[in-house]
């Protein structure tokens, strides 16, 4: 038995009508912010909240265990998998079943990968290392919300292990000091991170552990006397307005966690304190129904989000309205058939059997998701065999440009072993054999105008040299707006010395950039600077228009409604950042207007439709939402130059 230091206790094993609201707060924000629901731009608070009343539970859990003697972590980790696993089998299961029926191959395999990831809680690590420039949409990852299961249960392992060493080796009073301290350096770290590396900070748990054990100082704070009924009431009244200011006044465009987390955590952790049993707040019945089914809820709601997406329904109302309904009564159902049935039934059996059971079931998951992961799949799905053949064929077309079909584009985050220097990044396009006479800058969305770039200048009848890597806006400065530890960086890097060193020697030099985000990062004065300098030498400065930037990837919606014979309808998808792309065309339509630059507008480079004609069927242009493909590169600059409409930009060229 472990030495203890005796505390005056408030029942700390009891039912609190307050955490189980709070789960309803947290919950309805991430669902509504999810569905897109206005007034809830912020809703993904609603994971930092459950995160601190996770740390608040299970510090109360092993403390109170160890002061008693009677903690076991075998104990602790089964109560915990008991808790979790039953629902998040028979959700990965649902969804390898729907996917068997619905899902093209490429797809389904993905949702395969991440079924195997989520059963093994590292989900988060694989969301984090698939978050680079290509990312498919987060809209197409059918368990992506899984990412904070993980961070949970990793912080479920390391914590009992961590209090346990403190408090054998050292004393009871410094689990207390050791816990705040590595909390203190969380925060910091999240702090940093978040700035410089904002994809390993959003989901690993070194830059997410003092949210967490932000609740569990908020157990240790009240756990001997409870708070004075007006102070709390006040105190409950703060926490609610900072929780519902986040939900309200945060966006997915700020940087997250970091500091700006403290104010939803810190509105937790002041709920927590307060203690209140019969709050307005999260004693109401709907608070209570929607906490006890908050898991089920958050589980399920993701799925439907992704269905809606791939139906391009997510922006109709309606829909909306009906999938909150239906994610609420799976919710409820899930709760009463699987949740609560499975602790019973869990809770009457042996710990041998526990662990027995709860491994073969999820062992039975997995084997079937890896089987469909490195399988060859005979599916019987709804499009007859040649349709789904053409549409496995336009997949194989539909990519993004780049050295190994015969583009200049490179990628640099995607070289198994990556060579920094201009030898490499340097490229052709155009009639080869000829000195180039242009040259086409930027990042990966100049890259896939190399196509169209390709095209028009053998039209011309010239050359023109590529200089195209990721994560590398036009620019002569050190600014990036992805990190600065990305290998693709340091290319960067030369690709801006050799743009200030050469372009001297160009008649002419096309930019082309990832518009939108760089208006919202505030980098447009930058873009102004590098075209004032390239027209300062003399050279004539063209900008190529982005595509439409889509909040989904529309491909992959065209390709799952192809395959299972079900219409697709590219218009009335969501494209808000487009609101941001536009802004900066009025800034170059303003720089054209005073002389700087030719400005290649959207319309002039694409269909109106948004897609071409391919085997009687409309290809979008789009690859993932925000690129083009090859084969739409090809298709634009088809039209480009039939209808004429490169002489008006390049009638001197030649």
């Amino acid at each position: 038995m472990l030495a203890t230091t005796p505390t005056q206790k408030i029942a700390s094993n009891k039912f609190r009508n307050d955490i189980n609201g709070l789960r309803a707060w947290a919950v309805i924000a991430v669902v509504l912010y999810h569905f897109g629901v206005p007034g809830f731009s912020g809703g993904f608070v609603g994971v930092d909240i459950f995160f601190v009343i996770s740390g608040f539970l299970m510090t109360r859990i092993i403390v109170s265990g160890m002061e008693s003697g009677n903690f076991s972590f075998l104990q602790f980790y089964l109560a915990r998998a008991r808790r979790i696993i039953p629902m998040l089998l028979v959700l990965c299961f649902a969804l390898l079943i729907f996917g068997w029926f619905w899902l093209p191959e490429q797809n389904y395999k993905l949702l395969a990968t991440h079924v195997v990831n989520t059963l093994f809680f590292i989900s988060n690590i694989k969301f984090w290392r698939e978050s680079g420039y290509f990312d498919a949409s987060s809209h197409e990852k059918w368990l992506l919300h899984t990412w904070s299961l993980s961070v949970e249960w990793q912080f479920y392992i390391i914590l009992p292990i961590i209090i346990f060493v403190l408090w054998k080796f050292i004393n009871y009073k410094a689990v207390k000091f050791a816990l705040f301290a590595l909390g203190f350096l969380s925060l910091c770290l999240s702090i940093y991170a978040s700035q410089r590396w904002p994809s390993a900070a959003f989901y690993l748990l070194p830059t997410r552990m003092w949210e967490m054990l932000a609740g569990g100082m908020a157990w240790w704070v009240t756990r001997r006397k409870a708070m004075p009924e007006t102070l709390a009431r006040y105190t409950e009244v703060i926490g609610i307005v900072f929780i519902s200011a986040s939900i309200v006044l945060f966006n997915s465009s700020i940087v997250w966690p970091g500091s700006n987390a403290l104010l939803p955590v810190a509105g937790a952790v002041l709920v927590l304190i307060s203690e209140r049993q019969k709050s307005i707040f999260t004693a109401n019945i709907i608070a209570q129904k929607l906490g006890a089914s908050s898991y089920s809820i958050y589980l399920w709601h993701w799925p439907i989000v992704v269905a809606l997406t791939y139906l391009s329904l997510l922006s109709n109302y309606k829909w909306v309205l009906l999938a909150l309904v239906a994610t609420v009564i799976l919710g409820e159902l899930s709760l009463k058939l699987v949740e609560n049935p499975s602790r019973k039934v869990f809770a009457k059996l042996s710990t041998t059997s526990n662990l027995v059971y709860i491994s073969l079931c999820t062992l039975v998951v997995g084997v079937l998701a890896l089987t469909v992961r490195h399988s060859m799949l005979d599916r019987d799905i709804m499009a007859d065999k040649e349709t789904v053949e053409l549409y496995a064929k336009i997949q194989s077309f539909h990519v993004m440009p780049n050295r190994d079909n015969g583009y200049c584009f490179y990628n640099v985050d995607g070289e198994s072993d990556p060579i920094i220097s201009m030898e490499k990044s340097v490229c052709k396009l155009g009639i080869k054999s000829l000195k180039p006479k242009g040259l086409l800058f930027g990042d990966s969305f100049a890259g896939h105008y190399e196509p169209f770039v390709d095209e028009v200048a053998k039209k011309l009848g010239i050359s023109v040299d590529s200089v195209t890597t990721n994560w590398c806006f036009p620019s002569l400065t050190d600014s990036t707006n992805g990190t600065k530890t990305r290998v693709a960086y340091k290319q960067c890097l030369l690709n801006r010395e050799y743009l200030k060193d050469n372009i001297s020697k160009y008649d002419f030099v096309i930019f082309s950039g990832i518009w939108f985000d760089l208006y919202r990062k505030g980098y447009q004065n930058e873009i102004v600077d590098v075209i004032k300098y390239a027209k300062s030498k003399g050279v004539k400065v063209y900008v190529m228009a982005s595509p439409t930037q889509y909040d989904i990837n529309v491909f992959a919606n065209f390709i799952a409604a192809g395959v299972n014979d079900l219409p697709f309808r590219l218009k009335g998808n969501s494209n808000k950042k487009d609101d941001d792309t536009q802004k900066m065309d009025i800034i170059f339509s303003q720089l054209e207007q005073d002389g700087y630059i030719k400005f290649i507008k959207k319309d002039d480079i694409f269909d109106e439709s948004d897609s071409y004609h391919y085997n009687g069927i409309e290809i979008p242009y789009s690859l993932d939402g925000a690129h083009i493909s090859v084969d739409s590169s090809l298709m634009a600059a088809k039209r480009f130059i039939e209808t004429g409409v490169y002489k008006k930009y390049f009638s001197d060229t030649k």
